[in-house]
Parts: structure tokens; sequence; C-alpha cells
């Protein structure tokens, strides 16, 4: 069922196999990079914004 609507949504449902292969491929590669980013990254934002967020509110005594 999702499957279907995923079709229509994005319209696929004109393309043929192959290309519809090709389009997801795409697509599962650009999630998967995302997703690796988020992963790797994001940790190291969280902390710094943490740590803004202690110093403007004055939670630490960092100079």
């Amino acid at each position: 069922f999702w499957y279907y609507q995923y079709l229509l949504i994005t319209a696929l449902y004109m393309l043929e196999s192959w290309e519809r292969t090709v389009f997801n491929c795409f697509l599962l590669f650009f999630l998967s990079m995302a997703t690796y980013t988020a992963y790797v990254f994001m940790p190291g934002h969280i902390i710094m914004l943490e740590h803004f967020f202690a110093y403007m509110f004055g939670l630490t005594n960092v100079l």
C-alpha cells in the first residue's frame, strides 16, 4: 500500500521499471549519505550548542 502511494506522489508510475530502479538507487544513496552525515557530525554540533547556551545563561564560568 505505501509503495503505491510512493509511486503516485513521486509520479514514478509513469517511468519504466529500469528508470524507476535507477531513481530509487539514487534516492537510497542520497538518503544514506544524509543519514551518515547526521550520525557523524550532529553530536559535535549538539555539544557545541549545549556549551553555547550554558555560557549564555551563565551556567558555566567559561571565558
